[in-house]
């Protein structure tokens, strides 16, 4: 199966779906503005999906240390696998309790996993991916700096206009594309 795109490819695809990526461009928009309109509930449907995620995410990777005992990256493989189902349950147990104390929890999430992926990464260096593991590490120790930072002013909207600004975006693209189809001849 050839998967390359071309400009013709591109303009089959848009022109047989041009209806759905009207439909979906419109429907992003309006959850886009939902969410930044009404930010702090957003940022609770976050938290609440943000809480299932890391919880998943941390089975997955304690499956991942357990292949790892073998060998030196499992305490941190596993450290973090903690850290993950630990922070998935504290936002699935208490998103109530304020977005103030899910944006605090998100910052130090960031913060310890960003440093636990650098000392994962630094013993992963003989391995052809470390770089891409430590540039992970470091990105995520700088968003969890930024966002303690802004604490507390910056609890009650963040998360939700974060989520709306790309929703909206989403949306106005895929509006565009599919109008755009329409155009193409």
């Amino acid at each position: 199966m050839n998967t390359s795109l071309t400009r013709s490819t591109v303009r089959d695809f848009s022109r047989r779906n041009r209806g759905w990526l009207i439909a979906l461009g419109i429907l992003l928009m309006i959850a886009g503005a939902a969410a930044i309109i009404a930010p702090l509930m957003a940022a609770l449907a976050v938290t609440v999906l943000l809480g299932w995620l890391l919880l998943i995410g941390g089975v997955l990777q304690f499956m991942h240390s357990v292949r790892c005992r073998a060998f030196g990256p499992f305490l941190w493989e596993f450290l973090l696998a903690l850290l993950y189902v630990f922070t998935g349950a504290i936002l699935l147990f208490y998103p109530l309790q304020g977005v103030m104390t899910v944006t605090v929890v998100l910052a130090v999430f960031l913060i310890i996993g960003g440093v636990l992926e650098i000392i994962a990464a630094l013993n992963w260096r003989p391995a052809p991916h470390w770089g891409w593991l430590l540039t992970n590490g470091i990105l995520a120790l700088i968003l969890g700096g930024l966002i303690w930072s802004g604490l507390p002013g910056t609890a009650a909207w963040m998360l939700g206009l974060l989520v709306g600004i790309n929703l909206l975006f989403r949306g106005v693209s895929l509006l565009a594309a599919g109008l755009a189809a329409g155009k193409q001849r």
